[in-house]
């Protein structure tokens, strides 16, 4: 029994350590559009860069992107 409680609580702790680092970073873009929504701002569409060359020359992707951002930017 008193293995079992240790291991429990050596899991909850493990649970509270561990830092999962799950979100996107939205590429560069140009030509998007954003709007400002109550505390929120939305961004969609615009052009990404898309490395074609080894000398690394962007060129922009003839495609619009079609993923979909928001920031909340309530501080409080």
């Amino acid at each position: 029994m008193k293995n079992f409680i240790l291991f429990s609580i050596s899991l909850c702790l493990l649970q509270v350590i561990i830092k999962v680092n799950a979100q996107l970073s939205p590429s560069y873009r140009k030509l998007h559009s954003a709007v400002l929504v109550e505390k929120k701002l939305y961004i969609f569409g615009g052009f990404g860069e898309l490395n074609l060359s080894p000398e690394n020359e962007t060129n922009y992707n003839k495609n619009p992107d079609d993923r979909f951002f928001y920031l909340d930017t309530n501080t409080g």
